[in-house]
């Protein structure tokens, strides 16, 4: 059973967050991990949002326990963060393809949210953040090789 959201933005961001997934807040989460494939080719016409929220939503299916929870304020960073300030300036780049990247920020979402996971039960976008920092040389598509 889905927790809740406390916060009216959390109602929101969760709304936002199912239109990405193409999914009603009833379905069964497991199905959808099934429906992307990194390995196939048209992985690069997928859009990075959906990639990111699949991702995410792939952390909170297979590695979250019952009460653990990713809040609406760390999808919403790792969307926007991501997409933004990794996605747009290197999916040009000549050390990247469009699929490459995006299965690279794929992997690393769930790196970051391993992470944060570590020092709480409830992810929040400051743990996000603070996870990032911890790992930061490990991220291939923050290092400074990748720019």
């Amino acid at each position: 059973m889905e927790k809740q959201p406390e916060f009216e933005f959390d109602r929101y961001f969760n709304d936002y967050f199912n239109v990405i997934l193409n999914r009603n807040a009833e379905d069964n989460r497991t199905q959808y991990i099934q429906t992307i494939d990194l390995a196939q080719s048209e992985l690069e016409n997928l859009s990075i949002e959906y990639v990111i929220a699949k991702a995410i939503n792939k952390f909170e299916v297979e590695e979250m326990t019952e009460n653990s929870v990713v809040r609406s304020d760390a999808k919403l960073f790792l969307l926007i963060n991501y997409r933004t300030m990794v996605y747009f300036p290197l999916r040009n780049s000549s050390k990247f393809t469009e699929r490459g990247l995006k299965r690279k920020i794929f992997s690393e979402v769930q790196q970051i949210l391993r992470e944060a996971n570590q020092y709480s039960t409830e992810i929040t976008a400051h743990k996000v953040l603070q996870a990032g920092s911890e790992i930061w040389n490990s991220l291939g598509t923050l290092s400074g090789d990748s720019w």
